[in-house]
């Protein structure tokens, strides 16, 4: 039982560090353009350039 919760706590702070670092990079694109529809943009982007390497 005490390895379920461990595990379960684990993933639930991998999952919440993946969100806060989504967020992060997203909030430094909006800081850096001052405009929603760019900052989306550049996020989008970075992401695709993130998951899909040359």
């Amino acid at each position: 039982m005490k390895d379920v919760i461990s595990t379960i706590l684990s993933l639930l702070f991998i999952f919440a560090s993946i969100i806060f670092g989504f967020t992060a990079i997203f909030a430094i694109c909006l800081l850096l353009t001052r405009d929603w529809v760019d900052a989306l943009i550049i996020f989008t982007l970075l992401i695709i350039y993130k998951i899909l390497p040359e």
